[in-house]
């Protein structure tokens, strides 16, 4: 009888122990504790674990350089993530969760390597993209570029984007946010391709 006490409260050591090191691992991940399901391929792979977040007034996660992460930029994403969820609710398009967005189910981040292209004049972030995405927006990737992932001397303009999806959660985006609403719907709305949607993309710009 006693070996089988044992045995039982020796289980139930190990599964306490189990439990508290996935919790443990859960807090520590960066991971919010809710996201909008979705596995986007990452064309970025920032370390994003042991980032310091700054919320905004809404409950949003930002990073962003310091000269840039201002209550003007923390701002300008609540109004932005306002603007879209406006847009969608004048639409027939059905949210996942009673027509609001889940402000901390993603978290934004402005990487210190963003860039102005000398080619498309546009604020860029280093990623590894299909150079044929490029290509199709009538941009000229020259065969020697087409896997480079940072602008260099030889490659000065390779095929990069404004904003992506990491990790299924964070937006990975320049400054400007010219295409954060875009990213944002692609979260929401996940599989669904939302520029195939004219009330969706109404909404992005």
């Amino acid at each position: 009888m006693r070996f089988w006490t044992r045995m039982a409260i020796l289980i139930i050591m190990v599964v306490l122990v189990f439990a508290g090191s996935v919790t443990l691992l859960f807090l520590t991940s960066g991971c919010p504790p809710k996201s909008y399901p979705g596995v986007f391929q990452n064309v970025t792979s920032y370390k994003l674990n042991d980032v310091k977040w700054r919320k905004t007034t809404r409950g949003t996660s930002v990073w962003a350089p310091p000269t840039l992460l201002t209550q003007a930029f923390l701002n300008t994403v609540d109004k932005k993530t306002s603007e879209l969820e406006e847009c969608l609710k004048k639409s027939s398009v059905k949210l996942r969760s009673s027509w609001k967005i889940q402000r901390t189910w993603f978290a934004i981040y402005v990487p210190n390597d963003w860039y102005v292209s000398p080619c498309s004049k546009e604020q860029l972030i280093p990623s590894k993209v299909d150079y044929k995405l490029c290509e199709k927006k009538g941009l000229t990737i020259q065969p020697r570029c087409r896997e480079v992932v940072k602008p260099t001397a030889v490659c000065p303009c390779p095929c990069n984007v404004r904003s992506t999806v990491q990790d299924n959660w964070v937006i990975v985006t320049e400054p400007s946010l010219k295409l954060f609403k875009m990213s944002l719907a692609r979260i929401i709305f996940y599989p669904r391709y939302v520029l195939n949607n004219t009330e969706i993309t109404r909404c992005l710009w």
